[in-house]
């Protein structure tokens, strides 16, 4: 109880934070070369947690598209689980999302393990009197107070001790607004640094969370329990587009070594159907860079097998070095070479329409791949309409 205590704490404001500017979903409007763009209500996160008796567990955070209606106003719901078991383990929160601020009213979080809570129900649910607003670009140093006073069911619904009153107060902070960090990604530059801090239980707990603009939560820790506490760390994202007709836009951004499995970005994967024209040009760009901050600092090339294509076919490419990069422009000027290919074509020779566009790189097999590789990719094409 008192590992979820905490748990509770740290990914309660860090979903709110990775909500802060998920949009409607990306459209046509992208275009080849631009970066990597922000979160969208599409974008799935991965983490990997370090918890506190030094084990490590996998949570993935995402927008399920419902809503929860918390005192007469709808809130869409988002939820960070274990992907990994059947039975739900991870956090659910309601939240409304602005430019400048997250509402936040309330959640469940639910944990497997726990045996205190009836198979499939929460083992903490609970909503606030009024949604605690989290603004996203108060004045760096300028503590933030948040008053927080609601109910939660704690375990078995059927206790007499429920509800269970809540009343506290949590602070935040934003300690630096272009801080970096060092992720299972690599080093992440262009952050913002937030510290929190909150009484629960008579126990003090202190959160770090790291926001980027364009990946959203790379990184967080909570000081509790002893003796490491809690931290997380992005391993990957997805985004699969939202959008129906038109345009759609598929990304990712993942690590790929020698131990890892080959990186693969599908437009077949946003709607499981052969939806992509293939008439309409796609355009797919891939951008490499090593993990390890010296070796990056190199001209030293990343020797894997990439393959632009559709289901029948390939394209031809080329894989050049520069120090710029499209994807990530925050990292430019730092001394970063890059590893670029990028693709403009049609399949208009393929038997049918609609088709599938696909990018994907794996370790060359006539040489080991020397360190992990972080790889960031992107398919912009137009949806077949019949």
């Amino acid at each position: 109880m008192l590992y979820k205590s905490s748990t509770i704490v740290l990914f309660s404001f860090a979903a709110c934070l990775f909500a802060a500017r998920c949009g409607g979903g990306e459209s046509g409007a992208v275009g080849g070369k631009d970066p990597l763009g922000e979160n969208t209500t599409t974008t799935v996160h991965n983490y990997k947690v370090a918890t506190n008796d030094g084990g490590t567990e996998y949570y993935s955070s995402s927008w399920t598209g419902e809503n929860k209606v918390v005192n007469g106003v709808s809130y869409p719901v988002g939820i960070m689980e274990d992907p990994s078991t059947a039975e739900k383990d991870g956090i659910e929160v309601w939240a409304n999302l602005t430019e400048e601020s997250v509402e936040f009213a309330g959640g469940k979080v639910y944990w497997n393990s726990g045996g205190v809570a009836p198979p499939g129900e929460p083992f903490v649910s609970g909503a606030l009197d009024q949604p605690v607003v989290i603004a996203l670009s108060p004045t760096v140093g300028e503590p933030q107070e948040l008053k927080v006073k609601g109910s939660a069911v704690m375990g078995d619904p059927s206790d007499p001790s429920n509800p269970h009153a809540i009343d506290t107060t949590v602070t935040f902070t934003l300690v630096d607004d272009q801080a970096s960090v060092e992720t299972e990604i690599g080093t992440v530059h262009d952050c913002k640094y937030f510290k929190a801090s909150a009484t629960v239980l008579g126990i003090n707990l202190n959160a770090d969370v790291r926001y980027n603009k364009q990946m959203g939560i790379v990184n967080a820790n909570v000081n509790w329990p002893p003796p490491n506490g809690i931290k997380l760390d992005l391993t990957s994202l997805t985004d699969a587009g939202g959008a129906k007709e038109g345009y759609n836009v598929v990304k990712a951004v993942s690590v790929l070594g020698p131990s890892t499995p080959p990186f693969k970005l599908d437009t077949y994967d946003s709607h499981n159907a052969f939806d992509a024209d293939k008439n309409s040009h796609a355009k797919m760009l891939l951008e490499l860079r090593w993990i390890d901050e010296t070796k990056a600092k190199t001209s030293e090339k990343p020797y894997v097998k990439i393959e632009f294509g559709t289901v029948w076919g390939i394209f031809g490419f080329d894989l050049f070095s520069s120090p710029l990069s499209f994807f990530h422009p925050e990292e430019n000027e730092k001394g970063y070479t890059f590893w670029i290919a990028y693709v403009d074509q049609a399949a208009k020779n393929e038997p049918e329409n609609g088709i599938a566009y696909h990018i994907s790189v794996k370790p060359s097999e006539f040489s080991p791949l020397a360190g992990d590789v972080r790889v960031t990719a992107r398919i912009v094409y137009k949806l077949y309409q019949p």
